[in-house]
Order: structure tokens, then C-alpha cells, then sequence
């Protein structure tokens, strides 16, 4: 009798836990990639990317990074020497409101191999503000390969001089 109750306190619990984890979990929209180029020269995204982890995790990113509550895991996606040379809170003062504004679409313009490891992805951003207006930044996104997992490379030398 004992073994039955504990049986079923344990089940209870495990499934008013898993019940509040997918209450909880925030939802994710994926953000539109668009592939740029010219009619003359248009990018074929079969072959823009060049590792197919390296799209998906790309795309992961910057959906988590739009995300309310999200930013501990777009945290874990930034590259590992950042992870260890900047704290957390900070980061999330860093990115903790980007969730108000709605990413419309990453516009790719071209890839480019640093090294053997590291590629530079230029793109245009275009998102609605919170307050309705919209805008577009373009930018050379980073990313790293270590140990076989993709990771974001974070560079902003004025709030995070150290790791960038």
C-alpha cells in the first residue's frame, strides 16, 4: 500500500511539474529568411549555407533573441569565450527588451569563410518597433564553430569590450 502511494505522489508530481514547463514555455515564431540578390545573380539557398547545423541554428538565434524570457538561452548560443568573460544579467540588460519589437524578415546578402571555423553573414534586418514604425539595420553577423556546434559571435566593443 505504502509503495502504491509513493508510486502515485511521484506520478502526481511529475505531471503537475511537466504540465507547468509547457505553460511556462514561451512561444518561438520564426523569423522569414529571404535569400537577396539580383535577377542576374540570385542566391541559391541550397547552397548559401554551408553547413546545414549552421542555418539552423542561425535561425534559432535570432527567433530566441525576439523572444520574451528567452534571453538565458540566446545566452547559451553566444560563443563559449563570451559566455565565460561576461555575466549573464548584463547580457540580458543587453538584450532583454528586444522581444517588443517583431523581427519581419533577415534579408541574406552574402556568406563569407573567415576561417575554417569562423563565417560572417551579412545581412539587413528589417523589424517593427514596438511603437509601430518600422526600420531595417544591416550588419556582418558572426559565427564560430567549436567542438562541432555553431555558436554566435557577439561583438559589440561598447558594452562588451572585453570578449569582443
Amino acid at each position: 500500500m505504502k509503495k502504491s502511494c509513493l508510486m502515485l505522489t511521484i506520478f502526481l508530481i511529475i505531471a503537475v511539474l511537466s504540465s507547468c514547463a509547457s505553460l511556462s514555455e514561451p512561444k518561438i515564431e520564426k523569423i522569414n529568411l529571404v535569400y537577396a540578390g539580383t535577377p542576374e545573380s540570385k542566391i541559391d539557398p541550397k547552397t548559401f549555407w554551408v553547413d546545414s547545423e549552421l542555418k539552423k541554428t542561425f535561425e534559432k538565434y535570432w527567433a530566441i533573441r525576439y523572444t520574451k524570457d528567452m534571453s538565458k538561452q540566446s545566452f547559451l548560443m553566444e560563443a563559449p569565450h563570451f559566455q565565460e568573460m561576461v555575466d549573464e544579467q548584463r547580457y540580458n540588460v543587453y538584450t532583454g527588451n528586444a522581444w517588443q519589437n517583431k523581427p519581419v524578415e533577415i534579408r541574406l546578402q552574402r556568406i563569407t569563410k573567415d576561417t575554417d571555423s569562423l563565417y560572417t553573414i551579412v545581412v539587413d534586418f528589417y523589424i517593427r518597433m514596438a511603437n509601430g514604425e518600422s526600420t531595417n539595420v544591416s550588419f556582418a553577423d558572426q559565427w564560430i564553430k567549436v567542438r562541432e556546434k555553431w555558436y554566435h559571435l557577439i561583438k559589440d566593443t561598447l558594452i562588451f569590450p572585453a570578449a569582443s
